[in-house]
């Protein structure tokens, strides 16, 4: 077991249909390490975590000890929270993992029609699929699989509703969310136009925010974060030890 659970108290637990009770460590227990340092901010200071900087190998390469890992969860609740962040190239594979369908996309109405469950077929790509979900606020199909539709093309329900299709991508590559000028979410209307090419017409001052983007936006956000000064960590994982005892 790691070092840094060793201080911890032991109580008592009952495993499954176990008679008597284990030792074990309480897990719940803690101490925020800003309860002892306060706001001073002469014992730490801000770094940037950098692809390949494992918690392990950012507390050796700033304190020549990896066992001092533990301090930069605690001195960031956006960590404890969501974990360490990923290397740029695990956002993109996990994106693709967490969203491997295809999206399509119209301006016509698909309420009551195109429903989850239903199989569609691109009337000039021949392309069938599977429907999964649905996204009324972006005018969006969600279509089992990776699938080559054509992004202007007519797309047929087995029911035989038809819709005129404005754009497809992969899911990951999709729309998450849209911006207006001042970063802000914001809704457009699914009913809107399309430009001369067929396209969706995205509103003027407006962003799209992917998939993709929306994830590499909230990996970099844990990138930031405080970590203890070397000629402090010391005093700090001491008196951290102590309060575990008391």
């Amino acid at each position: 077991m790691s070092s840094y659970f060793q201080n911890f108290e032991q109580v008592g637990y009952k495993f499954g249909n176990e008679v008597s009770l284990t030792a074990i460590q309480n897990l719940t227990q803690s101490v925020r390490i800003p309860d002892i340092i306060g706001d001073d901010i002469s014992y730490y200071s801000l770094y940037t975590i950098l692809d390949g900087d494992r918690p392990d190998i950012l507390s050796d390469k700033i304190y020549g000890n990896s066992t001092f890992y533990y301090t930069f969860y605690l001195m960031n609740t956006k960590l404890l929270e969501s974990g360490w962040p990923l290397p740029s190239n695990e956002v993109t594979d996990l994106v693709k993992t967490v969203h491997p369908n295809t999206v399509v996309g119209t301006t016509d109405d698909i309420t009551g029609k195109f429903n989850v469950g239903q199989t569609v077929t691109g009337q000039s790509s021949a392309v069938t699929g599977k429907i999964i979900k649905k996204r009324y606020d972006f005018g969006q199909i969600v279509i089992e699989g990776t699938k080559q539709f054509s992004s202007t093309e007519i797309l047929k329900s087995d029911t035989e509703d038809t819709i005129q299709l404005c754009e497809t991508s992969t899911e990951a590559n999709a729309i998450h969310h849209y911006l207006d000028g001042d970063g802000l979410y914001a809704d457009v209307d699914p009913h809107g136009t399309t430009d001369s090419d067929g396209s969706r017409t995205i509103p003027a001052l407006h962003t799209v925010v992917t998939y993709t983007t929306q994830y590499e936006t909230e990996n970099d956000a844990l990138k930031s974060i405080r970590v203890l000064k070397k000629e402090k960590v010391a005093k700090v994982h001491s008196e951290f030890m102590r309060l575990l005892r008391e």
